[in-house]
């Protein structure tokens, strides 16, 4: 043997083992892909759903919000012509909560504790914003004017909303209620009024504020400050919700002078959620895990309640269904267990419903084993050696 041959004989040698080798594990490889069973798909998730409301001989409802718990409120009419009444929903119990000694009230936010803020309106004038808990209705008064309309409450019983300043005033301004008192947020600068729309448990308030030229962008009260969130490129934003992490959502005119659903989060700043293919869509809430729910047009130009997360996009409620007779409209609210309250139709009928996840099954795997109950993985581990153990080796020139 020359020494070129010495020199490269160790190199030939290990590829012969590697080929070995490898040739040995083709067959396996190629066995386990043809017996091992297919793994199923995952399916879209599911929810079973639940009326809430009318009472009373009423013919229509419509879903507000709802707390952690899966407790919930609605807006329901009565058999009494131009009575509306705000719905406790919780387990199957329901119950008019009452008014104020007005015709109506209107529920629109509940806290973890069943707590709940809304409005009692006595036609044709004054708006009264009320806290409601332990079957007591609270007055939370105003900012100086007669209309007060409160719009969110977090676990600690803070309420913001709107409210005129003055009587005769016509721009709102955002509030802050706690303790029994009510404080004006104020505007940004140059700014006419303002709403706010939600606030989360830092303290952390979300809405819009008119700005110079009379559009108005979305806003952000923290520590004391307003800032300005802008738009999705039109004239007016306004935000509905916001979480604990700060993400918050609602609606804004685009440029082509459309509102669209936007999520704003302090990485990405305001990222426009799209519609079903029609123009106009709107974002009610988001949850701790940034799922948001909400309703968008579809090309028909009919709007269809939405649900919308990082991974899958904008999805139909509709289709997510396991009942077909109904036709979601809008989705109001969602809570960190998935549980969504929605109105829809099933046929003439317009109700409050509450969307319940189905479990998704867990996949059981089914053993795959040869005849004599040799496990398949085990045979194909034998195998394999035994084919490097005893395959030839490639011969040497």
């Amino acid at each position: 043997m020359d020494d070129n041959a010495k020199a490269t004989f160790p190199a030939r040698a290990k590829d012969s083992a590697t080929r070995r080798l490898s040739h040995g594990m083709a067959i396996p490889a190629i066995l386990i892909a043809l017996w091992l069973p297919a793994q199923p798909r995952a399916e879209a998730q599911e929810y079973t759903l639940i009326e809430i409301g009318p009472i009373g001989g009423g013919t229509g409802s419509a879903g507000a919000d709802l707390n952690a718990s899966g407790q919930a409120i609605a807006t329901c009419n009565t058999a009494t012509s131009g009575e509306t009444r705000t719905v406790f929903y919780s387990n199957g119990y329901r119950a008019d909560i009452g008014t104020m000694g007005e015709q109506m009230t209107v529920g629109a936010a509940i806290n973890d504790s069943a707590q709940i803020v809304g409005a009692s309106v006595t036609p044709p004038g004054a708006v009264t914003g009320f806290l409601y808990a332990g079957g007591v209705f609270t007055n939370l008064g105003s900012l100086g004017g007669n209309d007060t309309h409160p719009r969110g409450i977090n676990s600690t019983g803070q309420v913001v909303g709107q409210s005129l300043p003055a009587v005769g005033a016509y721009n709102y301004h955002a509030f802050l209620w706690q303790a029994g008192a009510m404080t004006d947020l104020g505007v940004l600068p140059g700014g006419a009024g303002s709403v706010a729309g939600d606030i989360n448990d830092a303290g952390q308030i979300a809405g819009m504020s008119a700005v110079p030229g009379g559009e108005t962008h979305i806003a952000l009260w923290s520590g004391g400050t307003i800032t300005d969130l802008g738009t999705l490129g039109g004239i007016s934003g306004m935000a509905h919700a916001i979480n604990e992490s700060g993400a918050i959502v609602g609606q804004s005119k685009t440029a082509a002078f459309f509102d669209h659903a936007f999520l704003w989060t302090a990485a990405a700043g305001l990222t426009d959620l799209g519609t079903f293919g029609g123009n106009l869509s709107a974002a009610s809430d988001i949850n701790s895990q940034g799922v948001v729910v909400g309703q968008a047009d579809i090309t028909s130009g009919a709007a269809h309640a939405f649900i919308w997360d990082a991974t899958n996009g904008m999805r139909d409620l509709n289709d997510l269904l396991a009942d077909p007779n109904w036709t979601l409209t809008s989705a109001e609210a969602i809570n960190d267990s998935g549980v969504v309250i929605a109105t829809g139709f099933r046929g003439a009928d317009v109700r409050a419903v509450l969307l319940t996840p189905i479990p998704a099954p867990t996949p059981t795997p089914t053993p795959c084993c040869l005849p004599y109950g040799v496990p398949l993985i085990s045979f194909l581990t034998i195998a394999a050696w035994l084919m490097c153990r005893f395959a030839a080796p490639i011969r040497r020139s």
